[in-house]
């Protein structure tokens, strides 16, 4: 049960949402589809658009409004790597796969930045490191590079230059990662459905699913609508028939907010970053003068004041003491696996879900909606490492536990730097 000030978080409006008119979703449900998506954010949208594109006709049904989930209230960042696994992890688990499958998402990271719109970052994405990692990060990038992905060092002045705070020695820079405005992805997305023939049904669950000869029939609120595939992607949001692309992941709620930047002289680039850490950092510059960032909310951590101080203070150890007043707060859920790749289930030929961003959705997202939505027309299954069964509670206790293991080192190390006001109370 979610106690009432993490509640309270979960349904604030985030800094994106409102910023696009709605109504997209209003149309009546048809009565067949070659193919119904549920789940109508970014990797549901972005199936859409590929089944679309193939010649299917495609009912995509939201349960709530368009944005109402992950692909409205994340940060934003367009990554495009894998979160929680390097090179040397990725050989390991995909062998021969591995440089296609990074090679692939980081395409899908540039189709998203492709697009435009507002709030949008293709300067890349860092991976500051606050402890050297093991070996030399020159080393690390070489490895990236012979994946084919678009990586290199940077440290001392060009990186205090790009991430616009010096506290970090060295980092990782991917040069097709980068940052969007997620709501008015999203709402892009919907739109080339809709200019594509496509229907989108908002306000309508997908109560459950019923495998009938060559078809499936999908019962909903407002009657059943007959499909020849179904792809379930509603992820850490799922309810009623998408309720299963919950089973194999942890939810955990990761706070964020906005906060007045106006001390920051303008030329500081603030590139959207994610460090290395396990309680991780991260930070991207705002139009109207606002830096965005967040925190994990652990259980029993209290609700907005609490989260607007641990990120507050933060942002004064990473730019300065400010004042870092927020603007807007709220929160979100990710949605973590066990191994920190995707897990997907099929049900039969006709069915199939996924499940597991890991904290990197847009990319993600777009890269296993074109994968799957093949998959269902008859192609072979994109190769992941096979998912062995973890409960939600289980890997959702460990993803506390490593946080909170973390968030107490930060803490230690820096009661042991008193004299360093870069390395202040971090917790």
């Amino acid at each position: 049960m979610v106690d009432a000030a993490l509640q309270a978080l979960l349904d604030a409006p985030s800094a994106w949402q409102g910023s696009v008119p709605g109504g997209r979703g209003a149309g009546p449900l048809p009565a067949h589809s070659d193919m119904v998506v549920v789940g109508g954010g970014i990797g549901g949208l972005s199936a859409a658009l590929h089944a679309l594109r193939r010649g299917c006709s495609v009912t995509v049904l939201e349960a709530g409004e368009l944005g109402a989930g992950a692909s409205g209230r994340n940060s934003g960042f367009v990554v495009p790597v894998p979160a929680r696994h390097g090179p040397d992890t990725l050989n390991a688990l995909l062998g021969d796969a591995a440089g296609p499958y990074v090679r692939a998402l980081q395409q899908a990271a540039r189709q998203a930045l492709s697009r435009g719109g507002p709030q949008v970052v293709r300067q890349g994405w860092l991976q500051p490191f606050a402890q050297p990692p093991l070996g030399s990060l020159r080393h690390l990038a070489r490895q990236w590079q012979a994946l084919g992905i678009d990586a290199e060092c940077v440290e001392g002045q060009r990186l205090g230059a790009l991430a616009g705070t010096r506290y970090y020695p060295e980092a990782l820079l991917f040069k097709s990662g980068g940052g969007v405005d997620p709501f008015a992805l999203l709402h892009q997305l919907a739109d080339a459905v809709i200019a594509l023939g496509g229907c989108i049904v908002e306000q309508c669950s997908a109560l459950n699913t019923t495998v009938r000869g060559q078809g499936v029939t999908v019962h909903t609120p407002q009657g059943d609508i007959r499909a020849g595939r179904v792809l379930l992607a509603a992820n850490a949001y799922g309810t009623g028939a998408s309720q299963a692309t919950r089973r194999p992941i942890g939810r955990i709620a990761l706070g964020l907010g906005t906060f007045s930047c106006e001390d920051l002289p303008p030329e500081t680039a603030c590139l959207p970053f994610s460090d290395a850490r396990k309680d991780m950092w991260f930070c991207r510059r705002l139009t109207g003068n606002r830096l965005m960032t967040g925190a994990f909310i652990l259980p029993g951590a209290g609700g907005t004041a609490a989260a607007a101080g641990l990120m507050s203070r933060r942002l004064q150890a990473l730019f300065g003491p400010g004042p870092w007043s927020p603007g807007q707060l709220w929160a979100g859920y990710v949605g973590v696996t066990r191994t920190g790749m995707p897990v997907v289930r099929q049900h039969g030929p006709r069915i199939i879900r996924w499940s597991g961003c890991n904290g990197r959705g847009i990319a993600l997202s777009s890269l296993m909606a074109q994968r799957l939505v093949d998959h269902l027309m008859g192609e072979p299954m994109p190769t992941l490492p096979q998912a062995t069964f973890n409960s939600a509670l289980l890997v959702r206790w460990l993803a506390h536990s490593v946080i909170q293991r973390d968030r107490r080192r930060q803490k230690k190390a820096a009661m042991a730097q008193p004299s360093s006001f870069s390395r202040e109370i971090i917790s």
